[in-house]
């Protein structure tokens, strides 16, 4: 390997991954992360891996012209496009609206982002409108799930994930 190729390494952000994941199909390919060696402190590799633990891409690596790695996510799940509607949230059904909603808000609680709007929930959920994803985070807070604090006008609530304690970041918007 050259000196050259040594010294390419580099990462995809969070923000650029997380589009790749809106808008990809299934089978798409993405490399998340390239270089010599591994780049594992990068925060899209941790990104990547919380998205292949929950099913949505397979990761792997593979070795590069320049004789570098690449690290590569494979869409294993296509976009969500349309809701179906199983009897219970809680009955362990992972393609229940409200179980979708809760994977969208573990998400941003792991990474410490603020929580998402409605319209982004429903977006990310495929769900057909924000009263839908309003109606299903109401599920989860009354289900015990969540914890649910609001803010005030324009600022995005706060959702703590019960089982892991892990919580959103919020003062922003």
């Amino acid at each position: 390997m050259t000196a050259a190729a040594q010294a390419v390494a580099g990462a995809r952000t969070v923000a650029e991954f997380e589009q790749w994941l809106d808008t990809s199909t299934l089978g798409a390919c993405l490399v998340y992360a390239w270089g010599p060696s591994t780049q594992r402190r990068q925060a899209v590799w941790a990104h990547a891996a919380e998205a292949g633990r929950e099913g949505v891409v397979r990761l792997h690596h593979r070795r590069a012209a320049d004789g570098g790695w690449e690290y590569v996510a494979v869409r294993t799940n296509p976009p969500i496009t349309a809701p179906r509607a199983p009897a219970s949230p809680a009955a362990g059904d992972d393609d229940h609206p409200a179980q979708r909603i809760l994977r969208a808000l573990r998400r941003a609680a792991n990474f410490s982002r603020p929580c998402p709007s409605n319209a982004e929930l429903a977006r990310q959920c495929g769900l057909p409108d924000a009263a839908s994803a309003s109606y299903r985070v109401r599920q989860l807070r009354d289900l015990g799930l969540i914890i649910v604090s609001e803010q005030g006008p324009g600022l995005p609530r706060v959702v703590r994930i019960v089982a892991s304690g892990k919580v959103t970041v919020g003062g922003v918007a």
